[in-house]
Parts: C-alpha cells; structure tokens; sequence
C-alpha cells in the first residue's frame, strides 16, 4: 500500500526554478565536470537546535537563502532563515516566527521575480494551527516588528479555519510575478486542499480545491511550476486513489480549472510520487518503489488533459542500497537535478546527480553529505539556470543525529 507523506516536508518544498540565480559561492569553484567542484557541506543553524524541514532557494544576492523549523534556547519551536552575502558567506540565522503564540514549523521559500524571498509555514494556536506568511521588505525596519525578523513583514495567517489543522505549505510564483500559497487543511485522516493566491499585490484570495467530503480525502498538495502554475494533490475515494490537478488562474478574473491526471492503484510504491515539470511542459512522477529504486515515469504531454501514465525510468545508480526520499528541480531545458537518501549498511547519505528523464546519463550521484553524520534527512533542492545545483538536508535528530541543518553546492 502506498504510504501518504504528511509530515516531513521532502519534495514539498516548492521552487521555481528561474528565481535559482547562480550562486557565487558556488561560482568560485573550478567548474569542470560534474561533480568535481563541491562547496560544503556547511552547518547554517548556530542558535538553534533539533533543526528539521530544511527548504532551499535562490536569495536576491545570487548566494542561496535557506528555511528550516527548530528549536530556541526557551525549547520554543521556530522558523528560521539565513541566506548568503556577495562573497557567499553565511549570515547568522533570524527568528522568522518570534511573537507567534505556538510552534512554527514546516517552512517553504519561494523567490519572486524581483529577488526577494518569501515564506510560508505551519503555526501551532491551542489544538489547531494556521498558515502564516511573511516577506522581505528590504532593509526596512517595520514599527512592532520582533529584532530577529525587522527587515520581514509582520506573519499573516492565510488560511480562514477555525477548528482545523492546517499543514504542509507550498509557496510559488506564476510568470506574472504572483504568489500562489497550497496547503492541506482537516482533522486526523479527512484532509481537503486549500489555496491563497494575490491576483493584486498585498490582497490574497482563499479558495478550496477538493473542499467537500463527497468528493473524497485530499491529501499531499504541491504546487509545479512552468508556463501555467499547477496545483496536484491525492484523492482517495470510492474509485480508488487518483492524482488530481487544478490549473492555476492566469489573471485576476479567471478561475482555477480542475482536471483529473491518472490513477495510482497499482503503483509500486512505498510513498506517494512528486511531481514536476520539464521545460517542455511534460508532467514527471517521481518515487520510490518497494525495492528502494528511484523511478521516474511520464504523466502528461502538452496539450493533453490526461495521457496516464508511461514508460518507467530507473534514474537512480545505488542498485546495493535503499534509495529514499527523492526531490528533483528542474533546469533549462530537459535537465533536472535529483538528491534523494542512499542507504546502505545502516548509513545514510544524501546524493546528488545532473539527469534528463528521457535518457539518463553516464555521469554518476555524488555523495555530498559528511560521511560522519549518517542520519541525514529531509534533502532540498534547487537546480540554477546554468546547471549548478544548491542542496539543503538535516541530521535526523529523532533517529540519533545531530539534529543540525548543512548546506553543499554541486557544480558541474
């Protein structure tokens, strides 16, 4: 059966790939073939700890900025985010979620067409939580605006729910510069999918997307970036499960267009897939199946409402261990960057390697994370126009890691 992801956040953490300006830090490496050049990996979180959730993108210096959920000297759950200068040095990391009543967890970066990040994230108020939002304003200090996170406007919680949990934000820009918010909202195993657009800046519209219980469980939403942002999520019902989409609105007057993908019984795999985009329009499923291969199949070609599902990919090389947990982020053309979990023997390492889904190529995964620490986890990604690749994961404090948030670039 295949297990819905809910908790960790993995390929979730949504990023459009054009705000991944190259990184300097990166750029300063020798760049021959790929993965000869690797900076990193470096630990960003100084004051926090119990770090998880790491989400990766591409900061308005051209160095990468980076989110994450953890913990304060108080044992207080927080969003933080630190982001590279010009020379790619690392800032000290900001309290993004000071002031909030509850633990702040769960955080998604996305960047918009004018270099500033913006982020969303999970926050705990008595036994429900809200979605909050938050951007950078530049180097303007807002009136009752907590120290650690001056330079960010005050959170906004999104969502209108009162009696229900709200989880597993998403945050991308459409072509035209606008922000789009998913996120799954319910009570134990009933979930529908909700999304805040801003058709206008500053003023952001909430709309449900599998609102009603007729229409079954929705579950695990992501936002796919391309010409046309695209909303998937699971359904569950009578029928059996089945990839959902919704067209995002291309203007301040049109509607989200629902369509269905294809059905998933039958799948063999160990979690639900993610899904992305090449730079033709082509959708992408991307999992794990029960033998620990990394797959990849076709879903969708352009101009078809549905063509199911294709030919298999095997597009990992680790055939001798468990491959887990795999995100993937699209580049120019047909190129994608894949990182996923490789674990053998009981250790666990976070690879990396430049791919197309039509013919992978020769070149191997590196191994980028310290071979010390063998409880990594939660790998992010984000692959820049000219190839380079930026990742963050974390050292699984649950499972007897350091509980730290590093960061390494690859460039080829």
């Amino acid at each position: 059966m295949i297990e819905p992801a809910r908790k960790k956040r993995g390929s979730v953490c949504v990023l459009l790939a054009l705000a991944c300006a190259v990184g300097l830090a990166c750029l300063m490496q020798p760049a021959t073939a790929w993965g000869q050049s690797i900076t990193g990996p470096v630990r960003l979180n100084q004051r926090s700890i119990r770090c998880a959730n790491p989400c990766v993108a591409m900061g308005p210096s051209g160095g990468a900025i980076a989110v994450w959920d953890g913990y304060d000297e108080k044992g207080a759950r927080h969003v933080w985010v630190s982001d590279q200068d010009a020379a790619g040095r690392w800032g000290p990391e900001l309290k993004l979620s000071a002031g909030m009543p509850g633990a702040s967890f769960e955080p998604a970066v996305a960047v918009d067409p004018k270099g500033y990040p913006h982020v969303v994230w999970s926050s705990r108020d008595g036994s429900t939580s809200h979605i909050y939002y938050s951007r950078r304003r530049g180097n303007v200090v807002l009136p009752g605006a907590p120290a650690d996170a001056a330079e960010w406007s005050l959170p906004e919680k999104l969502d209108l729910t009162v009696s229900r949990n709200c989880e597993l934000p998403s945050i991308a820009f459409d072509d035209a510069g606008r922000p789009f918010v998913l996120w799954q909202e319910g009570l134990g195993m009933q979930y529908r999918i909700f999304a805040a657009w801003a058709p206008y800046k500053g003023k952001w519209r909430v709309e449900p997307l599998c609102p009603s219980q007729e229409t079954g469980d929705c579950f695990d939403p992501q936002l796919v970036t391309g010409r046309r942002l695209m909303a998937v999520w699971y359904q569950s019902d009578d029928a059996g499960l089945t990839l959902q989409a919704a067209i995002a609105p291309g203007g301040p007057d049109e509607q989200w267009t629902m369509t269905r993908l294809t059905a998933l019984d039958g799948l063999p795999a160990d979690r639900l897939p993610s899904i992305h985009r090449d730079g033709q329009g082509r959708l992408w499923a991307l999992w794990t199946d029960t033998k620990g291969g990394v797959l990849e199949r076709a879903l969708m070609a352009p101009g078809q409402e549905s063509a199911g599902l294709g030919a298999t990919l095997q597009v990992d090389d680790q055939p001798d261990a468990t491959n887990r947990h795999p995100v993937v982020n699209g580049g120019p053309a047909k190129s994608f960057a894949l990182s996923w979990i490789v674990e053998k023997d009981g250790d666990r390492r976070i690879a990396i390697r430049l791919l197309s889904p039509e013919a992978v190529p020769a070149n191997p995964s590196v191994m980028i994370s310290d071979p010390s620490d063998t409880h990594v986890d939660s790998p992010s990604l984000c692959l820049a126009p000219d190839g380079r690749a930026h990742t963050a994961w974390d050292s699984d404090f649950s499972g007897g890691g350091t509980g730290d948030v590093f960061y390494a670039c690859v460039a080829f």
